[in-house]
Formats: structure tokens, C-alpha cells, sequence
């Protein structure tokens, strides 16, 4: 085929309006523009019929979405690794916190089994001479009340019925774990009184609820509430 005849066919192909890169008219629906290399014709460019030239645009489309793919999924994969990183390290804190306490619940609760007997039995014989020492054992304003109540009621009413108590815990249990500095326990409590004068010992239970508060390292007796 001749140069006149080819480019008077590409010509007759030309549909639609628009400016092609020679200045020409470029199809804007059913025909593509093609590079010809060489030829020279409007260009270097022939148009082809059926070739829409979004077709074009498309495959470059694709081919741009195929590179960005990879780093997309990169990005998404380092983002759900950050998540579950953080996730992973929330659940460790919480579990060491819980852990923390627990423990600090059962060292109060045993504390308080040791100190509220101590606190709660009385001998007429020594219960005078035992006010500081029994008083280590508390903190805050119970310190200061539960003094007062062993030099003002405790001992001289001990010595002028000449009473021993004696105070055993039958069961526990920690009703608030607050904090790791500050545990309230459940004690149910059996007391056995002898007294002069009577030949027959007496015996009571009572429950008590005890405040424990962690101070300088060690587990004091804060309140002591009847229930």
C-alpha cells in the first residue's frame, strides 16, 4: 500500500475530534493512537480502529497499582504488627498489675490474721506493759485510739477482773483488693475469757472487718469496724 493510501485510510478512521501531538485531529472514541516509529506519518503516530485511547491510560493505571501494591500490603503488615505489639504489651501490664495485687492481698491478709490476735487478746498480767508494742502494729488514727483504749479501758478493767482473753481466727478472706498499698480483710473470730470468780471459761465469735495499709514496707492495722 502506497504512503497516500495509508495515510488516506487513517485518516478516514479519525471518528472523533481533537488535537493529535503533529497538530492533526486525534480520535477521542473508537480509535487509538499508536506510535509508529520511522514512518513519519502525522508525526510518527497511526491510528487504529477499535483502540480507545482510555485503553491506554488503563494499562498505565495498572501497571502503576501493581508497583503500589507490595509497599500497600508492607504498610498495612508493619501497621498490624505496631497494633499487636501494643496490644501484646497492654496485656503484660495488666497481668503484672493483677499479679501485684494478689500478692499484696495475701500478704495483708496474713498480716492481719497475726496482728489481730495479738491486738484482740488480753492477760491482766501484762496488758499494761504492752501498750507500745501492741501499738506498732497500727497505723493513722487508729494508732492513736487503739492506745487510749488499752491505758484507759482494756487494762484497768483486766486487772480488776483478772480476764484473760484469748482471740483466734477461724477463717479469712480479703473483701476489697484496692491497691497494692491498701487491702481490706474479712476475719471471723472465736474468743475464749476466763475471769476470777467464775469457774467456767466464756466463749464468742464476732467478725471484724480489718484495713491494711502498706507503710514503709510493712502491712499495719488502719481500722477495725465490727460487722
Amino acid at each position: 500500500m502506497s504512503t497516500a493510501a495509508l495515510e488516506t485510510e487513517t485518516t478516514t478512521t479519525d471518528t472523533g475530534t481533537g488535537n493529535a501531538p503533529d497538530g492533526g485531529k486525534r480520535p477521542r472514541r473508537g480509535a487509538g493512537l499508536v506510535r509508529k516509529a520511522g514512518t513519519g506519518l502525522r508525526g510518527g503516530y497511526v491510528f487504529v480502529k477499535g483502540l480507545p485511547t482510555r485503553t491506554v491510560r488503563g494499562a498505565k493505571a495498572v501497571a502503576a497499582a501493581a508497583v503500589d501494591q507490595p509497599r500497600r500490603a508492607l504498610t498495612i503488615m508493619l501497621v498490624a504488627a505496631l497494633i499487636l505489639g501494643a496490644v501484646s504489651g497492654l496485656f503484660a501490664y495488666l497481668a503484672h498489675q493483677q499479679s501485684a495485687v494478689d500478692e499484696a492481698a495475701q500478704g495483708a491478709r496474713t498480716t492481719a490474721e497475726q496482728s489481730i490476735v495479738t491486738l484482740l487478746s488480753y492477760d491482766y498480767h501484762t496488758v499494761g506493759s504492752e501498750v507500745a508494742q501492741r501499738q506498732d502494729l497500727t497505723t493513722g488514727q487508729f494508732h492513736d485510739e487503739y492506745g487510749s483504749l488499752i491505758k484507759d479501758v482494756v487494762t484497768p478493767t483486766s486487772q480488776q477482773q483478772q480476764t484473760v482473753t484469748q482471740t483466734t481466727v477461724a477463717n479469712s478472706a480479703p473483701t476489697a483488693e484496692e491497691s497494692t498499698t491498701r487491702v481490706s480483710v474479712l476475719l471471723f473470730l472465736n474468743q475464749t475469757t476466763t475471769a476470777a470468780g467464775k469457774s467456767d471459761p466464756t466463749f464468742s465469735g464476732s467478725r471484724v472487718r480489718v484495713g491494711m495499709n502498706l507503710v514503709d514496707g510493712r502491712w499495719l492495722v488502719a481500722d477495725v469496724t465490727p460487722i
